[in-house]
């Protein structure tokens, strides 16, 4: 298979589309201004920024290439006919700046797309390569009762015919439901073959994958000591990537008393229902701005702390363009979040990362 190389042509932007619909965003900030931000390795944004020449690439709090307003369209001209989960956002934005007029709000994304429609153009593959480049995530572990090693690539999107493709096009994995999304979960044999078959095209996951690899040698090799030494390795490298803090926000009592009773219920941490509500209020980013901070005007004497890493960060960055602060957007997030759940009758509860051996065995059972 050939190697995807920095390029505009027909291979690279296919793949650069799908990525930007797995990691990347629109932003229409406090100034008006249009922002399209990509996230994700350093040295593949610095690869992006140079080929297209324009935006900046900026490190804190997390990696990301910013392009604003005019240079937008140097990007979309080239990537808009590939984009499919932000085309409405992509075309909405190009027409936007042509036309001269930033003053607008962004659409969110449909909720439901037809990926099936995609299957005959030669590219999508590469789209969906792309898009699994900029959202899986990696894993070594070892499975405890029969001393097993393995490797698991997990992928979630809300999107059901996307984690459908993708298993039916990769030939791997099973899906299961996760929240309101779908988890795509690849490992063991299918694993191993998949690296190998994606190699030559996966970029932004080069540290993953060569990690992948040198665990899939010592397998075979049976040198288990080493295998043992390289998952440390990759712990530490992804701390390292995701660049884990803890953020300590102040909250008034009354939004402390909701999140306590909250939490109680769903038998989450408050960190984990934090990380919900941003991720959620940046999927409903229209009615997130609408959202009042319950805590507005009043004392803040009441800490919760929430642990952020670089996907968690991004979504905060976008939220707190249309707030004074971070906090402040993080606690909007938290009170839209709550309420939400209370304007529904059947609160179920988070689902909660499943074992893939336990799952087998429940089957079993049944």
């Amino acid at each position: 298979m050939q190697r995807l190389e920095f390029k505009k042509d027909a291979i690279f932007l296919p793949y650069l589309a799908g990525y930007f619909d797995a990691r990347g965003s629109f932003i229409v900030d406090k100034y008006n201004n249009i922002i399209m931000n990509f996230y994700g390795d350093e040295k593949f944004l610095e690869e992006l920024n140079s080929l297209f020449g324009v935006g900046t690439v900026t490190l804190m709090p997390s990696a990301s290439w910013k392009i604003m307003n005019n240079d937008i369209s140097v990007i979309l001209d080239q990537l808009i006919s590939y984009i499919i989960i932000k085309k409405d956002q992509a075309l909405q934005v190009n027409n936007t700046i042509k036309d001269k007029e930033f003053c607008f709000v962004i659409k969110e994304p449909p909720e439901d797309i037809n990926f099936f429609d995609y299957v005959k153009e030669e590219w999508f593959y590469l789209y969906l390569v792309g898009y699994f480049d900029g959202s899986s995530r990696w894993n070594l572990k070892k499975y405890k009762k029969s001393n097993e090693y393995y490797l698991q690539i997990s992928l979630i999107s809300k999107y059901e015919e996307l984690v459908v493709l993708l298993s039916e096009v990769f030939n791997s994995g099973y899906i299961i439901p996760y929240n309101d999304k779908f988890k795509f979960i690849v490992m063991f044999q299918d694993s191993l073959r998949l690296i190998d078959e994606l190699e030559p095209l996966l970029i932004n996951k080069r540290s993953e994958l060569e990690m992948a690899l040198k665990f899939k040698k010592l397998l075979y090799l049976g040198k288990y000591e080493e295998i043992e030494k390289l998952m440390d390795e990759f712990k530490s490298e992804k701390q390292n990537l995701s660049n884990n803090t803890t953020r300590i926000i102040n909250v008034c009592e009354k939004l402390f008393r909701k999140v306590q009773s909250k939490i109680k219920y769903l038998e989450i941490s408050k960190s984990k229902f934090c990380q919900e509500a941003i991720y959620y209020s940046y999927d409903n980013l229209d009615l997130f701005k609408s959202t009042e901070d319950l805590c507005e005007g009043k004392k803040k004497e009441f800490q919760i702390a929430v642990n952020i890493n670089n996907h968690v960060e991004e979504k905060i960055n976008a939220l707190s363009n249309f707030d004074e602060s971070k906090s402040s957007a993080i606690r909007r997030a938290i009170t839209f979040y709550l309420n939400d759940l209370d304007s529904e009758n059947d609160d179920n509860k988070l689902n909660k990362d499943i074992d893939p051996f336990d799952l087998l065995d429940q089957l079993k059972k049944q």
